[in-house]
């Protein structure tokens, strides 16, 4: 899996989205961990922080691979 951390102070959620939705188009899979929430294909799971913890990451990352998503992209 490929990730793709976006960091910053402005911006973040915008660029994930557009990424995001840039991979979709040319075909290939990708979440995303953000603050608008935890996309895993179509399954969207709520989120309380804009990065999860360690382990809350762990797991959403370990189910995208179970999902053969090809990548993610999170707002560091």
């Amino acid at each position: 899996m490929k990730l793709f951390a976006v960091t910053g102070t402005n911006g973040k959620t915008t660029v994930t989205w557009m990424l995001r939705q840039i991979l979709q188009h040319a075909g290939r899979s990708c979440g995303l961990i953000g603050t608008l929430g935890n996309y895993l294909g179509e399954e969207v799971l709520p989120t309380v922080n804009t990065t999860p913890g360690a382990a809350v990451l762990e797991d959403l990352l370990q189910r995208m691979k179970e999902q053969r998503i090809g990548s993610c992209a999170l707002e560091a």
